[in-house]
């Protein structure tokens, strides 16, 4: 069987030294640059400074670095979680918004939060067909695959969209005990 996984970098694990001012956004491009199949990941609220819209100079300095450093972009990280913003005509935009971003700067996917929301992920989903771009509901916890309402792969499955899926986040299988 062909290997279907490549390994890229997400900007993320370079925030601290990013937000501290320590290394420049193309540091950060450069340094990913370094990594497997050069993917690079990054996640708006952290990484732009416009966020949830996008600027010009953003977007040229991000497309330039993956020019320059041979990046292809592989999954733009959304934020919208519940309380940030409440209502869910308000999330939708907010949504939809950030998959504008996520196109503009040719990322094929978007990871969302949106655990338990299955109106949004409805309306969403023919957002994402007519944008062409893929989004991925953010699995950080295993308990969020089982709940009362049903699994989260139930709920994708009911809406039945082939541009909806899931991001597990890696975190989810790290054994935490000894720190408690």
């Amino acid at each position: 069987m062909a290997n279907t996984f490549k390994v890229g970098a997400s900007l993320y694990s370079l925030q601290l030294e990013y937000l501290n001012h320590e290394w420049s956004f193309e540091d950060c491009m450069q340094l990913a640059s370094m990594t497997g199949d050069k993917g690079v990941e990054i996640v708006g609220p952290m990484h732009h400074r416009c966020w949830p819209g996008l600027s010009k100079e953003f977007e040229r300095a991000f497309k330039s670095g993956c020019e320059r450093w041979g990046l292809t972009p592989t999954q733009y990280g959304a934020y919208s979680e519940a309380a940030i913003v409440v209502d869910l005509d308000d999330r939708f935009d907010f949504h939809v918004l950030q998959m504008q971003t996520t196109k503009k700067l040719g990322f094929p996917l978007c990871r969302i939060q949106t655990p338990g929301c299955d109106p949004l992920l409805e309306r969403l989903a023919p957002v994402a067909e007519k944008m062409k771009v893929k989004l991925a509901m953010e699995i950080t916890r295993g308990a969020e695959l089982m709940n009362p309402e049903g699994t989260a792969v139930e709920k994708i499955m009911k809406i039945n969209s082939a541009w909806l899926g899931f991001n597990p986040d890696c975190n989810m299988f790290e054994d935490r005990r000894k720190e408690r």
